[in-house]
């Protein structure tokens, strides 16, 4: 009888290293990341993640154990979750219903943070397989999205088509306006091109995901929103920097000209010239004025305050995800927040310089420059915030753990 728990944690044990070595985990988990951008709600995602990539990463943990470290990262985006629930109880005065949705989706997104970083940390190639899976899901919705885009909201009656911006007809649940899927493209548009350019896979894969990026850039600026724009060129600027002298002079170039022609395009200078700076000095100042009056524990994930602009629009956040922390979730979110931001960025970059894998580090950078300029991070369910903020915030983790490993290459034959 006391043989059995022995066979039984023996079997276990085969069991999750053969789901490690086959890859299920890395591959539920990009499946479930591609669901989003082709459900309308959060059901398919929610299921996968709960009955499949759960039960697979706590097999996958059984073997993989060793290649995992502390992560600084990891540790401040649950400090951030922490604090932004904390500040939703003091706000609400208890534990009452609003808050518990609230901690248990700080869980949840938690434990998918951390899936991502074990999955970077253990399989050398999961970046790539990642966005080959999920990057050309991305472009698939996004192209679906253009093409209703232009047969249903853009008129045949001769207006400009800047007067008009691209939505997401298909996918992405729970987002609100273009800004929201102009940084999700963003992510992707970067991710994509950087395995195209600097990955490991077949030519024919980084091809079509060459193809991907250049419809999801068509999409970002379809989007017009500035900060997605401006967050690709920061993106693209990391992956040039990072890349050969030689290649760097001829992108330098090729830059310069796209500049050029991009001022002569009507939609482009509308958008540079005629709505400016968009009022963000006015909004950042008058939620610094907000967060003075709670500097500590701020005003919680569901109060109704914010701020009224001088042409009658209310803003409930701060255009800003530092900003936005303090102003939901208190001092100590916004500090946690800028952890994750900095610390994100600086563990990719020793990341890239320890493996040469850059794609880490160039999303990072892309949705830490669109989050300077818009954006607040609540707990939600699979929705777009996660494929948005907090995947990149898990290969950051990841690349934390493989950098502190000192860039030792993981891979099932190590199990």
């Amino acid at each position: 009888m006391m043989r059995a728990p022995g066979r039984l944690w023996s079997r276990t044990l085969q069991v999750a290293s053969w789901t490690y070595r086959h890859y299920l985990t890395a591959t539920a988990c990009s499946v479930m990341i591609a669901m989003i951008f082709f459900t309308q709600s959060d059901s398919p995602a929610r299921f996968t993640f709960f009955v499949v990539v759960l039960p697979l990463a706590g097999l996958g943990i059984l073997v993989c154990w060793q290649h995992l470290r502390f992560s600084v990262v990891l540790a401040a985006c649950a400090l951030y979750l922490a604090a932004m629930t904390v500040a939703s109880a003091v706000d609400l005065g208890g534990w009452g219903e609003g808050v518990w949705p609230q901690t248990y989706l700080s869980v949840y997104i938690l434990l998918f943070v951390t899936i991502v970083g074990g999955l970077v940390a253990s399989h050398d190639d999961f970046i790539d397989r990642l966005f080959l899976v999920a990057g050309l899901a991305a472009a698939a919705s996004a192209a679906l999205n253009i093409y209703f885009f232009f047969a249903t909201v853009v008129p045949a009656d001769g207006y400009a088509l800047y007067y008009y911006r691209l939505v997401a007809t298909v996918g992405m649940p729970s987002y609100a306006n273009s800004t929201n899927i102009s940084a999700t493209y963003a992510v992707f548009c970067i991710g994509t091109l950087a395995i195209a350019v600097r990955g490991r896979l077949p030519a024919s894969f980084r091809a079509a995901l060459a193809a991907a990026a250049g419809v999801l850039f068509v999409a970002v600026l379809l989007t017009q929103a500035r900060g997605a724009i401006i967050a690709v060129a920061v993106g693209a600027a990391v992956l040039v920097l990072t890349a050969a002298p030689r290649f760097r002079r001829f992108a330098a170039g090729a830059a310069v000209l796209l500049a050029a022609l991009a001022v002569t395009v009507p939609g482009i200078q509308e958008m540079v010239f005629v709505r400016g700076l968009s009022f963000r000095p006015e909004v950042w100042s008058g939620f610094l004025d907000l967060i003075a009056a709670r500097p500590w524990t701020g005003y919680g994930s569901f109060s109704p305050i914010g701020l009224r602009l001088e042409n009658g629009v209310f803003l409930d956040q701060a255009h800003n995800l530092v900003l936005s922390a303090w102003f939901r979730g208190g001092v100590v979110s916004a500090l946690a927040m800028a952890l994750v931001l900095v610390g994100g960025l600086y563990w990719s970059w020793r990341h890239w310089r320890a493996t040469r894998q850059v794609a880490p580090l160039c999303v990072m950078a892309t949705i830490a420059s669109a989050g300077m300029i818009d954006y607040q991070l609540l707990a939600t369910y699979p929705t777009w915030p996660w494929v948005t903020f907090w995947l990149p915030f898990g290969l950051c983790v990841g690349a934390e753990m493989v950098a502190r490993r000192g860039g030792t290459a993981a891979g099932p034959a190590q199990a």
